[in-house]
């Protein structure tokens, strides 16, 4: 992977101002002439930077100049070479012993120093070192990010809260520096890694002539400029524009490539609607898309309904045994009916009755289901056998005798089938049962339930 990303452009301009009468900024770009050879760029990346001068006319330009000029020698030349943040760091501290050492030789330019901002862009990832109030700042999409803090007291009382950013940028304290290259012997850099600069990047960095009268919104829109150098152009004439208070000099590397669409309030829109959709919509449409399948399907099969559903009832108001269909047919489900009785149809009798000495019982060789109640009145026996047509039983009314109401009784206890039905023993019945009287092999209908 090379080092350094593929043809940056690369654009730089600086105004006096219309409040100075010499220019004290001073900026570098690789050139032969500051030690960057393609080879060395191509080898340890592309370093831009920014310094600004102080300390006065012949002093403040002088510490500029020496400490672009020496920044770039260390980077490029120094050996060995262990990574952009090192050696960033050392050519910046490099710097600043040049001037110091300059201000210390020549009494005139005792006081003399600068504030400097540096950046190396890679491929694999951008560092940036700084020292003072110079900045550098990352355009993508829309977004204009300040990359530095500035080491002002101003901007110290921000960062703890005493003042804010409006409070600070009228402050009269504003440019008060904490930190400055070669007014000490040792001063304190800050280096900062940063992600690779992405295609359609913009790299800008700046004095404080710029970012000073100079807004973020102005900064963000001159940088659309069609050239890097034209976008260097309008920064320092917007800040003209606001007077030319100081220096300004601007720095843009632009990244070959096109940035990508910004999210407008319309894309946001759009993506929240289509989130809705996957969210709400289509789940409430694949269920009705279910249920219309269903609904339209062709049936593979006729439902029919078991034969207990249309089962007559009988009340178990009288002791009853109920002679159970065959095996292969589905147990009757007995429920009070308040509907009339049935015409009475004769049927032949399925099962024979012979008084015992407890509760009426008939078996008979298949397996059934047996149901006793007692009655105080006459016990009768109800023949029930499933018709051969639809399975439902029929039950034979008597002529014309109609038995006394019965007393209440405990209900029934769950019955389980047997293989066959056999006699209850006496002992289960209750000593209030009346036995039964005989009665003759016709059938004879159920004594039906008063109505309360």
């Amino acid at each position: 992977m090379p080092p350094s990303p593929s043809a940056p452009e690369i654009g730089a301009a600086s105004s006096i101002g219309l409040a100075r009468d010499h220019q004290e900024d001073f900026y570098g770009v690789p050139s032969a002439a500051l030690g960057a050879d393609p080879a060395r760029v191509a080898a340890r990346g592309l370093l831009v930077a920014v310094a600004d001068g102080m300390g006065g006319h012949a002093a403040g330009e002088v510490a500029s100049h020496i400490a672009i000029e020496t920044l770039f020698h260390a980077y490029y030349e120094s050996e060995p070479f262990d990574g952009p943040a090192a050696a960033l760091e050392r050519a910046v501290h490099q710097a600043n012993g040049a001037i110091y050492a300059q201000a210390s030789a020549d009494l005139s330019q005792y006081e003399m120093g600068c504030t400097i901002v540096a950046a190396v862009a890679r491929a694999d990832g951008l560092t940036i070192a700084h020292v003072g109030d110079s900045r550098a700042y990352r355009r993508r999409g829309n977004r204009l990010q300040a990359l530095t803090v500035d080491h002002t007291w101003v901007e110290a009382q921000v960062q703890s809260g005493t003042l804010t950013r409006a409070q600070a940028r009228r402050s009269v304290m504003r440019n008060q520096l904490l930190q400055a290259l070669g007014t000490k012997p040792e001063v304190a850099v800050t280096v900062s890694a940063r992600e690779a600069l992405r295609p359609g990047d913009i790299l800008l960095l700046c004095s404080d002539g710029v970012h000073g009268p100079v807004s973020n919104a102005e900064m963000r829109r001159a940088l659309d400029a069609p050239s890097a150098l034209e976008a260097a152009r309008r920064l320092v004439a917007l800040a003209d524009g606001h007077g030319g208070p100081d220096n300004s000099t601007a720095v843009v590397v632009r990244m070959p490539g096109r940035a990508p669409a910004p999210l407008t309030p319309l894309l946001l829109i759009s993506a929240m609607i289509a989130l809705l959709a996957i969210v709400f919509i289509f789940p409430v449409a694949g269920g009705l898309n279910t249920l219309l399948a269903i609904a339209t399907a062709t049936p593979t099969a006729a439902l029919t309904p078991a034969r207990s559903q249309t089962a007559i009832a009988t009340p178990p108001a009288t002791a009853i045994m109920t002679i159970g269909a065959p095996t292969t047919a589905a147990p009757l489900a007995l429920t009070p009916s308040p509907s009339p009785a049935p015409t009475a149809a004769p049927i032949a009798p399925t099962a024979t009755t012979a008084p015992l000495p407890g509760p009426t019982a008939t078996a008979t060789p298949s397996p059934s289901t047996v149901s006793v109640a007692p009655t105080e009145t006459k016990p009768a026996v109800v023949s029930m056998t499933p018709t051969p047509s639809s399975g439902t039983p029929k039950v034979t009314p008597p002529p014309t005798e109609k038995p006394a109401p019965p007393s209440v009784t405990p209900p029934p206890t769950a019955i389980v089938p047997t293989v066959a039905a056999t006699a209850i023993p006496p002992t289960s019945v209750p000593p209030t049962a009346i036995p039964p009287t005989p009665v003759p092999p016709t059938a004879v209908p159920p004594t039906p339930l008063p109505h309360n």
